[in-house]
């Protein structure tokens, strides 16, 4: 089997819908269920431009029940979510054409944004100068994707 990145290894386990997933991962871990008539999917925001920590993330976020919308250019970040009006953003530090950081200033001066949810990710040690510019969160690679669903229920449910 193929190892995918933070140790996730797809397969082991079924979640509540018989879905092959991490064995972190599963509805009845986090409590969400599937979208069902009336029942709207919180909606992530993932910003990142790895293109396979994006696919892992996008795929266990998706297989516990969330709607996940992809940008991989901080400048795609403002315009996508003013189309997709997100829940909560998990964004990383480093982009390709801008630091987050930036971003996610731009994201707290914009009205619709100011007051929604953000979790910053980063290989380094950069929590002061992300909370100090507006996260609610800071996450240090390589953290447990697992911990991802309860995280951002208690963010969303605080917002």
């Amino acid at each position: 089997m193929k190892s995918l990145p933070f140790g996730a290894e797809m397969g082991k386990v079924k979640n509540s819908e018989g879905v092959a997933c991490h064995p972190s991962f599963s509805t009845q871990h986090s409590g969400l269920q599937p979208e069902t008539e009336g029942n709207i999917l919180p909606k992530v925001m993932l910003v990142d431009d790895d293109r396979n920590t994006v696919k892992l993330l996008q795929t266990l976020l998706e297989l516990d029940g969330f709607d996940v919308e992809v940008a991989t250019r901080g400048a795609d970040v403002i315009p996508t979510a003013e189309q997709v009006n997100p829940d909560i953003f998990l964004m990383d530090y480093h982009l390709s054409d801008m630091d987050g950081v930036d971003v996610l200033i731009e994201l707290r001066k914009h009205d619709r944004f100011s007051g929604t949810p953000i979790v910053m990710t980063s290989g380094l040690d950069v929590e002061d100068e992300v909370r100090e510019a507006g996260a609610n969160t800071f996450l240090i690679k390589p953290f447990e994707p697992g911990e991802l669903p309860g995280l951002f229920n208690r963010l969303i449910a605080g917002s």
